[in-house]
């Protein structure tokens, strides 16, 4: 068994208006995962919170928890089959009516040798969000959800 933890900040968008602007988020997680051979269970909760800046700071109502149920699989030395589903509470905002929307997440990890060591890794991978809202709009034009990509550090 491994656990782990860590926490987040930053700026996921930049307004492209005359007065500039940014959104910001900001959260944590914890995680417990389980190794079986080449085969890796995963259990986490995250939560988050973010607003935006323009003349003044905004807090969003919100404060999103999400815990979750991963898999990851190897499938070459270097790279790993991952998938992740979580339902999304709002905490904060109590009209909200929770577990509309659920995430599902997948995609492929690489992760190999550097002058480093073994400790940079990267995720190219979708975001699916599961909701008739998604499907209904945006979900039209990114059927296969919303792709990511990112770069991690092992330590």
């Amino acid at each position: 068994m491994y656990l782990a933890f860590g926490g987040f900040a930053g700026i996921p968008a930049i307004f492209p208006r005359k007065d500039g602007g940014f959104a910001w988020t900001a959260g944590g997680y914890s995680a417990a995962s389980f190794l079986f051979g080449k085969h890796l269970i995963n259990l986490s909760i995250s939560s988050m919170s973010g607003g935006h800046y323009f003349d003044s700071w905004y807090n969003y109502k919100l404060v999103l928890l999400m815990p979750a149920l991963g898999y990851r699989a190897e499938v070459h030395r270097k790279w790993s089959f991952q998938t992740n589903i979580a339902p999304v509470f709002n905490l904060k905002d109590k009209k909200a009516k929770n577990c509309r929307l659920w995430l599902l997440n997948y995609g492929l990890r690489g992760h190999g040798e550097t002058i480093v060591g073994d400790v940079i890794f990267g995720d190219l991978g979708f975001i699916l969000p599961i909701s008739k809202s998604y499907f209904n709009g945006i979900g039209r034009s990114l059927p296969f959800g919303i792709p990511y990509f990112s770069l991690g550090l092992h330590f």
